[in-house]
């Protein structure tokens, strides 16, 4: 997880290309499995086991968006770990059919974690 700006700070990806295309991001990182990339008010953009997309944020008023990132991670990590799968299940019990909706609701809620943490 990153955000746009880190992504350009650290791998040179302009920001606007970070979060239009996570998989150019996660073409920096060859032994991971997935990007998500963070980009604020515009919610984020995902590349995790060959399934792209973004996920708007969501409408809230922000006051203060302290910890904001950490939470929307500890709401990823909540919501892969609760399905209880390793790689190998994931790739053996999810029908390939299945794994976009999963994978976006799984980024879904970890959108709605971080956003609660704004409020």
């Amino acid at each position: 997880k990153l955000t746009d700006e880190e992504a350009e700070w650290l791998l040179g990806v302009p920001a606007a290309e970070a979060f239009a295309d996570p998989d150019q991001v996660l073409g920096h990182f060859q032994s991971a499995l997935g990007v998500l990339v963070t980009a604020g008010g515009q919610g984020v953009a995902y590349s995790i086991l060959g399934q792209s997309g973004s996920v708007p944020a969501l409408d809230v008023e922000v006051k203060d968006t302290t910890g904001a990132g950490d939470a929307f991670l500890a709401g990823f990590m909540h919501s892969v770990l609760a399905l209880d799968l390793n790689f190998d299940m994931f790739n053996t019990l999810i029908p390939l059919g299945q794994r976009p909706l999963l994978i976006r609701m799984l980024v879904r809620f970890a959108t709605a974690v971080g956003s609660l943490t704004c409020t």
